[in-house]
């Protein structure tokens, strides 16, 4: 090893001590550490309004008023953040990777492949996708491969994680039922009027207001839409 890595290993090991005096950890895929929770979906699977679900379920922050970057502190997207606050010994985190060793607790997030592609295909041409929807189709990504390698993959469940199975589809039709089986795995307290309201307080007419009067972006400054298509099924039609 070279003196240049000697001497950043060393200094990534002295920020990391400081953060942890603080209460603060990195965050990424690799650092999930075994009592967190991950919740896992493929991009567009309704990620994002389980953010506000947990957030709003786990931590008691009523988002219909809270922001998104209380939310993002609270429930980091492993791809957006670079270190978290720990504010509970059990963390929950946003993620969208395939299975890992290290991922001992998950909630797999699945929505009907056709739904989420088209609403994948249209956030990607907000950022300046120029391919058809056939090529994205076949797009292969290292983190989360293709829609039905992502759905295969937690099927198959690799690495044995304990995992609660969530339907999109399910959380939509039955919002107060999915919310109460998302407490009970997570080990969240939650009376029935709690998860009532917290079904009204994450509704989609709330959410995608807030996203409209907020701007929201990504990590690298575009503009971008979580909950445009969010809410109802937009599968595109085959000949």
């Amino acid at each position: 090893m070279g003196f240049k890595r000697l001497v950043k290993n060393w200094k990534n090991k002295q920020v990391e001590a400081i953060l942890a005096e603080d209460g603060f950890r990195r965050i990424s895929a690799e650092a999930v550490q075994p009592t967190d929770v991950a919740f896992v979906g493929w991009p567009k699977s309704g990620n994002s309004w389980c953010q506000f679900i947990i957030a709003n379920l786990y931590y008691g922050v009523d988002t219909s008023i809270a922001s998104d970057k209380i939310v993002q502190d609270l429930v980091p997207d492993v791809h957006r953040s670079r270190f978290l606050r720990c504010y509970s010994e059990q963390m929950i985190v946003k993620s969208h990777n395939l299975p890992q060793r290290n991922f001992r607790k998950v909630i797999h997030l699945v929505r009907d492949g056709r739904d989420a592609m088209v609403s994948y295909y249209n956030f990607r041409n907000a950022l300046g996708f120029k391919g058809t929807l056939n090529e994205l189709m076949d797009e292969d990504s290292d983190v989360y491969s293709t829609w039905w390698g992502h759905a295969a993959a937690w099927n198959d469940n690799e690495f044995n994680a304990e995992k609660m199975l969530l339907r999109y589809e399910d959380l939509l039709d039955d919002t107060e039922k999915q919310i109460a089986r998302i407490a009970d795995f997570i080990g969240a307290d939650a009376t029935a009027k709690r998860v009532s309201e917290i079904a009204a307080q994450t509704s989609f007419s709330i959410l995608k207001n807030k996203e409209k009067n907020m701007a929201w972006r990504t990590r690298h400054g575009q503009k971008t839409s979580s909950f445009s298509a969010v809410g109802k099924r937009v599968r595109f039609r085959t000949k």
